[in-house]
């Protein structure tokens, strides 16, 4: 069965993440959402997802959702994830984690506490130099097969010129 995702955000890093998440076999990308009706729409239109909210609370609630990206505004990380924990989700994080010390804290425990995994979604994570398990040790067991061969050729060094 594959990993059943929301994501919490429609801009630019949330495409990157739905871009990234339709490349899995062992992932569904299920529901979006974003505050403005319009722009979420669109969104979930030009990704083939099926639902899309205005309050993400509304995501949160399904009970078909095993996971979700947080790819919204950095002042809402801490809120979003906090929730997200509280309704049984896993969560994987757009950077920054939060905007302090202390927010980050109070998600790990959250997280913690509800049993459920926190992830930090750091680009460099999934380059082909270090993808697999002896240099990623804690991933959700979906993706231990499928994260090197998402990567997409459009982020390799050699193309961007980003170097390593």
């Amino acid at each position: 069965m594959p990993a059943r995702i929301g994501i919490v955000g429609s801009g630019f890093v949330a495409s990157v993440h739905a871009e990234a998440l339709k490349r899995v076999p062992a992932a569904e990308l299920v529901a979006v959402a974003s505050p403005t009706e319009e722009h979420v729409r669109a969104f979930a239109r030009r990704h083939a997802i099926r639902h899309a909210y205005t309050d993400y609370r509304q995501l949160l609630a399904r009970e078909d959702i095993d996971l979700i990206t947080v790819a919204c505004p950095n002042y809402l990380h801490r809120d979003v994830t906090v929730e997200a924990a509280g309704a049984g989700k896993h969560v994987v994080c757009e950077k920054p984690l939060a905007m302090n010390l202390g927010e980050c804290d109070e998600m790990i425990e959250a997280c913690r506490a509800a049993g459920v995994k926190l992830m930090y979604a750091e680009q460099l994570a999934s380059r082909p130099s270090t993808c697999g398990p002896s240099n990623w040790p804690t991933r959700v067991p979906w993706a231990a097969s499928t994260t090197c061969a998402s990567w997409n050729a459009t982020t390799a060094p050699t193309l961007t010129g980003s170097g390593t």
